[in-house]
């Protein structure tokens, strides 16, 4: 919506980071394929094929002018000060993420009913002004992490493993993400016990069910239990850092489906929230064995170890706050620029309020202003529609074009696919693959697939005994709530939704990073 910097691109339709500048500075390719390989494993693949590439040669920076600009950026940000309260006070970086948040959302107040141009200045405010704020809070806050984990495996040094650390990293606190499907899970069992609304939930279609809840005409424990767990989390949803896209307040369809599954299971299901809680408990005692280890290196690996091990439990489940965050500032953007919609409806200057999300501000001011933008939103649409069928989307892309990842060998063996070991442990189970969260259903035993994942996924990994995904590296979205819910995942495997199909029987081994096809 907002004219961003050069360091965006556009490509069907979709933002591409423009990174030419960043990998040709030796301190910045270092930077982005250490990011590259926890947050997307192929890509960081991609980067050391890139690397030797004569056309992205490196261009050297003084050390002197690198670091007056990263001074200049902690004086203005106060980085510094703000990563040293998170490891102080761990406890409190969600709040205070939120509360910038909260700040950010309260500069976008306008009077109901207001004109359609004093709508779209509200939601410039926000994310002019108060989403500054909001970053410079998270990114801090959430570096703290990283520095733990730093720390960590310094202070233990090869007496820690890969399946240690994915057995700390099990049902992180702080994490707003398996705090909404925990809930999720205790109102299914809080409806299900109200005859009227289980028999809801169990005889009509969710997408009817959405359209009763709208009306306030589900049966009373059903619309009073939803409206709760909406106000809380009613910003989400399936692809929710698109503005265009509903939100569950808006369409609680997703939701609705959700809860009909979680009844399906019945009650001798095993409880999410008790393997959360054995997931917790383990990971305590490896905390605890972590910090022991650390001590018989010595008098100050055992300080830094203890210290750090603690802190990357309290800090590394906030990961998911800014995200939250984010995404409740997308929302109320979302609700400001529909009322600015629904005012242009009626003046004549759209057709419909949702022609907004086709516009950037500029030209949303334009319309105000009495210009016709018909025939460009039409347009839009239709690019919109046809890109939303687009089977692959390239994760890297040249300027010329191509997509140097269709030159990497794939890791294929006799009988499997491999990737990213995410979180350990050894399943097998049916496949289940899953290209849209909405609607479908997972059995218990059943090993989800998907391109890639979303909290607006989250709800499917309750009842999934594993994880696949195309996407993704060690400390992506799906690896993290994986390991919190201590369900084997691997990630970053190139053609998995098409190497695998649904009933076909495959064993997962996440500490391997592999899958085998039987």
């Amino acid at each position: 919506m907002l004219n961003g910097a050069p360091l965006w691109a556009i490509g069907g339709e979709r933002l591409f980071l423009d990174i030419t500048g960043v990998f040709r500075n030796p301190l910045g390719r270092k930077l982005f394929q250490f990011a590259a390989s926890r947050m997307e494993a192929r890509t960081g693949q991609v980067m050391k094929t890139l690397a030797s590439d004569e056309r992205f040669g490196e261009v050297h920076t003084p050390i002197l002018k690198i670091g007056k600009a990263v001074l200049r950026g902690f004086a203005r940000t106060r980085a510094p000060v703000t990563l040293a309260k998170a490891l102080a006070n761990p406890e409190a970086v969600p709040s205070r993420i939120m509360s910038k948040v909260d700040e950010a959302i309260a500069l976008s107040q306008v009077p109901e009913g207001s004109s359609p141009s004093a709508y779209v200045d509200a939601v410039e405010r926000m994310l002019r002004q108060g989403a500054g704020k909001f970053v410079t809070t998270a990114l801090p806050s959430l570096a703290g992490a990283l520095v733990s984990m730093l720390l960590m495996r310094r202070a233990l040094g090869d007496s820690i493993t890969e399946e240690d650390v994915h057995t700390l990293l099990r049902s992180l606190p702080n994490n707003p993400t398996t705090e909404m499907d925990l809930e999720l899970w205790h109102l299914s069992r809080r409806v299900g016990i109200d005859e009227a609304s289980r028999n809801a939930l169990m005889g009509e279609p969710p997408a009817e069910l959405a359209k009763r809840y709208r009306e306030q005409a589900l049966p009373g424990v059903l619309q009073r239990e939803l409206d709760a767990f909406l106000e809380q989390w009613g910003a989400r949803g399936v692809a929710e850092i698109d503005m265009g896209v509903a939100r569950w307040r808006d369409d609680p369809t997703h939701i609705l489906g959700s809860l009909a599954n979680y009844l399906a299971l019945g009650d001798d299901a095993l409880a999410p929230d008790a393997a959360f809680a054995r997931g917790a408990e383990e990971a305590e005692k490896m905390a605890a064995e972590l910090a022991k280890r650390a001590r018989e290196r010595g008098l100050v690996q055992g300080k830094v170890g203890a210290f750090a091990v603690n802190r990357v439990r309290r800090l590394l489940g906030a990961r998911e706050v800014p995200k939250f965050g984010m995404v409740r500032m997308v929302a109320h953007a979302r609700e400001l620029l529909l009322e600015a919609g629904k005012g242009l409806v009626n003046e004549g200057k759209l057709q419909t309020a949702d022609d907004v999300f086709f516009l950037d501000i500029p030209e949303l001011r334009a319309v105000v202003g009495g210009k016709n933008m018909q025939a460009v939103i039409a347009e839009r649409r239709l690019r919109r529609d046809r890109e939303m069928g687009r089977k692959h989307v390239p994760r890297v892309l040249l300027s010329d074009g191509t997509e140097p990842e269709v030159s990497l060998a794939s890791d294929l063996r006799a009988n499997g696919l491999s990737g990213t070991p995410a979180s350990s442990g050894i399943v097998k189970g049916k496949a289940r693959v899953v290209l849209d969260p909405v609607g479908a259903k997972i059995d218990p035993g059943e090993i989800l697939v998907a391109p890639s994942t979303d909290p607006g996924w989250t709800p499917l990994f309750l009842t999934a005994a594993g994880l696949v995904m195309e996407m993704g590296g060690s400390m992506s979205h799906g690896a993290v709530v994986a390991r919190e819910y201590g369900i084997p995942a691997v990630v970053g495997v190139p053609n998995a939704t098409a190497a695998i199909t649904t009933g076909q029987m495959i064993v997962l081994d996440g500490g391997a990073g592999t899958i085998v096809v039987e």
